[in-house]
């Protein structure tokens, strides 16, 4: 999109205040919120839950998940 001039029409500043308003401020304030991580015991489920039933959980990532008995998968 190219910059205003002083000579603009009442219609093109509308159209970039909508195209502001619509299109850059949410991405822009989309881009500031960072996802917090994943619990390991959700992701474990989500990604059974996604098909991969037969997953084997190594013994480093059972120490992990607080609710798991060792050998045991979800």
């Amino acid at each position: 999109m190219r910059p205003l001039n002083d000579d603009a029409t009442i219609e093109q500043r509308a159209r970039a205040d909508r195209y502001w308003t619509e299109m850059v401020r949410p991405q822009m304030s989309a881009k500031g919120q960072a996802k917090a991580p994943e619990d390991p015991q959700v992701a474990l489920n989500r990604i059974k839950a996604e098909g991969w039933g037969d997953v084997q959980v190594s013994d480093a990532i059972l120490a992990t998940l607080p609710n798991m008995k060792k050998g045991q998968a979800a």
